[in-house]
């Protein structure tokens, strides 16, 4: 996961908006890419400014879709079907 948190566009095309003052908390903080913060506990989240319980959970919940599913943007047009050749 080498999606850098200065890289709005890069994140709203996965699915993960946050205001941009939990962004300069995160960065201030040490985490540069969302990489960064998969071995981050909550609590250790929690502790930044402006990040709590939600924008916890909902950085968690990215990171976890982002494991299980293939890393390709959301708008790039492949709706999830693959074409099949004859």
């Amino acid at each position: 996961m080498d999606i850098r948190l200065d890289n709005l566009s890069a994140l709203a095309g996965h699915g993960l908006r946050l205001q941009p003052v939990v962004l300069r908390s995160l960065i201030g903080a040490g985490y540069h890419q969302l990489g960064d913060l998969c071995w981050t506990s909550d609590y250790e989240l929690r502790k930044l400014f402006y990040v709590g319980r939600k924008t916890a959970r909902h950085i968690r919940t990215a990171i976890r879709q982002l494991q299980t599913r293939p890393l390709e943007p959301a708008h790039s047009g492949n709706s999830g079907h693959e074409e099949r050749g004859m």
